[in-house]
């Protein structure tokens, strides 16, 4: 590395350090509970509209910020200032310098070398704020068995953040991992091409799927073949990258957050007893995905400097992305079973540690409702309910699984679980989980170059960053959400119910939280006390 680009890279490898630092331990949970919606309605337009640098012309996001996304003034102003200053930070000094040298190829030592005393630090001060202890608020990236020495595909499969890829093949006894459309987009120069697919035979007597072949840029590859590493790291990498970007970004946050966000808001009253329980679960949208948007998606953002995309490209692939949302992954047992793995044979540990966030979810929109509602000509006869329905399916990809016509209180309870669970469980599962996974780049690579050289360090540095501001502390699920409940002066004592409602929610929330401590802590659980109320609070 020449002199002048190592100095460049100690001044603004610096500068970035302290901007992460800053915003990591300053941040604020939001109120989620004050429900006092902006009475204006919110117009859903595409991200180039509002981003004219970000060229997404299919996906649609909220045309303003709302007025009460704005509260407390002076903090929304003071972040939105700092917003645009980093973005203009970014342009003018990015945290990547040309011609830096590759990572540490020891992971553990690449490791150390890009989480330091600041990151601690910031740890460290956040959990003073938040009231909790270092290892509370983030611990130490954790290496999964599964990826020690060389990556254990079929486990993969069915623990951890790439769970819900895989599925059964039709008309056959195999499983596959298939993203095979990656193949149509043109990495930078030097890269791999992405497209894969991962086929998986089914070990009965073990309960475990195993791999038997890949197919990708080397073509057709078979386990004992002298090339299975390398294929592996590409299908590995197309996953990671598929996942931040499309699974995280692109479904969860903007046609999944931005959307349900947009619909209630504009169907819904604010008195009205289905709008306060999704209130603390989408409260934040707006405001949250445009800093997002603004530090990830932009020219010269996070993901164009970390994966293997250009913008352009990039942009393309977010675009030809809508058409394969599914908003059945909202339901991680209906997902299942679309994809062919309900019951099918073998051990999915993922799939029980999402079923039981889920049943608790399930349980508690089901108590609630059950309040405001007798029976199911009571949920059909609320011309609100059902609008909001046929809202949501029309503004969703591929829709909903349940219509206004179909309605019933139980499926009506199921389609408010499933929303619960977007913003909370589904958004850990693709991204904060990350964080013990996507930093062991010696399996699981963000980019292969076709030379074999490993990241440069001021990509896996931002690499580290990225997942490190996934984890900030934010409104946490298990918090007191009570104060969301509508007073109803004329029948106070379901409003007493209601209360009970949210309150039983949360000791189910803590139980579930007892029973998984009693079991060995596991890198790919996703425990209640880390859950988030919110994918933006």
């Amino acid at each position: 590395m020449g002199r002048i680009a190592q100095f460049r890279w100690t001044i603004r490898n610096g500068l970035w350090s302290r901007i992460l630092a800053l915003k990591f331990s300053t941040n604020r949970d939001l109120d989620v509970t004050r429900c006092s919606k902006d009475p204006r309605k919110l117009e859903a337009v595409p991200v180039t509209r509002i981003f004219p640098r970000i060229v997404i012309q299919h996906v649609l996001v909220g045309e303003r910020t709302p007025l009460d996304e704005q509260h407390p003034v002076v903090r929304h102003r003071i972040r939105r200032f700092f917003s645009r200053l980093f973005m203009l930070l970014n342009r003018l000094f990015p945290p990547t310098v040309e011609g830096l040298p590759p990572i540490d190829a020891n992971p553990q030592m690449a490791l150390a070398q890009a989480y330091t005393d600041r990151h601690r630090r910031a740890v460290r001060k956040a959990a003073k704020r938040h009231g909790q202890l270092p290892k509370e608020v983030l611990e130490f990236p954790v290496l999964p068995q599964e990826l020690k020495g060389s990556p254990d595909l079929g486990t993969l499969a069915v623990q951890g953040p790439f769970a819900g890829y895989i599925r059964k093949v039709m008309n056959q006894d195999s499983f596959e991992w298939d993203l095979r459309h990656l193949t149509e987009y043109h990495p930078r120069a030097g890269l791999y091409r992405l497209g894969m697919r991962v086929q998986f035979q089914l070990d009965p007597m073990g309960k475990r799927l195993t791999p038997t072949k890949i197919e990708s840029a080397l073509g057709l590859s078979y386990p004992n073949d002298a090339n299975w590493a390398l294929a592996s790291r590409l299908a590995l990498c197309a996953l990671s990258t598929h996942t931040s970007l499309i699974r995280h970004w692109n479904w969860v946050h903007l046609i999944g957050g931005e959307t349900l966000s947009i619909v209630t808001r504009n169907v819904l009253p604010t008195d009205h007893p289905l709008c306060r329980l999704l209130w603390p679960h989408i409260f934040g949208a707006q405001a949250s995905n445009r800093l997002g948007m603004e530090s990830q998606v932009v020219p010269g953002g996070d993901f164009e400097s970390v994966f293997s995309y250009a913008h352009e490209e990039m942009y393309r692939l977010m675009d030809d992305s809508v058409g394969g949302f599914d908003a059945k992954a909202w339901d991680p047992q209906g997902y299942a079973a679309k994809r062919g793995v309900l019951h099918a044979g073998f051990d999915q540990p993922t799939e029980g540690n999402l079923a039981a966030l889920f049943d608790v979810m399930l349980r508690h929109t089901a108590r609630y409702l059950a309040l405001y509602y007798d029976s199911d000509a009571d949920v059909r006869a609320d011309r609100a309910m059902c609008e909001w329905v046929d809202a949501l399916d029309k503004a969703l990809s591929n829709g909903l699984p349940v219509t206004s016509g179909s309605l019933t209180l139980a499926s009506l309870a199921r389609l408010a679980a499933c929303c619960l669970y977007l913003g909370t469980v589904q958004h850990e599962l693709v991204g904060s989980s990350l964080w013990n996974y996507q930093v062991w780049t010696n399996v699981m690579p963000v980019q292969v170059a076709r030379d074999g050289s490993r990241e440069p360090v001021d990509v896996y540095q931002r690499l580290l960053n990225m997942n490190f501001m996934l984890s900030t502390p934010r409104a946490p699920l298990m918090a007191d959400l009570t104060a969301v409940v509508l007073s109803e002066p004329a029948n106070p004592e379901r409003s007493a119910q209601a209360v009970a409602a949210f309150a039983a929610f949360r000791q189910e929330l803590e139980g579930l939280q007892r029973a998984m401590e009693g079991e060995p802590w596991m890198p790919w659980k996703l425990y209640p006390k880390s859950l988030e109320v919110n994918m933006n609070a």
